[in-house]
């Protein structure tokens, strides 16, 4: 992989999603991507504990994407005070579309 391919890949990644103005957005989205890729449902402790950036910075990063529609946010039903994230479907399709050009590229 070179400077060039990842300049491409960060291009690929701007144009899947407009809405985004932020490397920190992108990086949530990515990581809450991650773990629901894995099976888990990310909590807002979990997504500070990444390294992001800070818990204030993460909290108002994700009320942003929430309105954006790009993550949605779920109560578990055990325990109504923990919440967790996860992608919507709009940006799971988002994220599809730029893996599919992602490996259409030529490495």
């Amino acid at each position: 992989m070179t400077i060039s391919n990842l300049s491409r890949l960060c291009s690929l990644l701007r144009a899947g999603f407009p809405e985004i103005d932020s490397g920190k957005d992108l990086a949530l989205l990515l990581e809450i991507g991650r773990e629901e890729e894995s099976g888990a449902e990310p909590t807002q402790k979990q997504l500070c504990l990444c390294g992001i950036a800070s818990a204030a910075t993460i909290r108002r990063r994700l009320r942003h994407l929430a309105a954006r529609k790009l993550i949605r946010r779920k109560h578990n039903h055990h325990d109504g005070r923990s919440v967790t994230f996860c992608l919507s479907p709009a940006a799971a399709r988002q994220l599809k579309q730029v893996i599919r050009s992602a490996k259409l590229m030529h490495w």
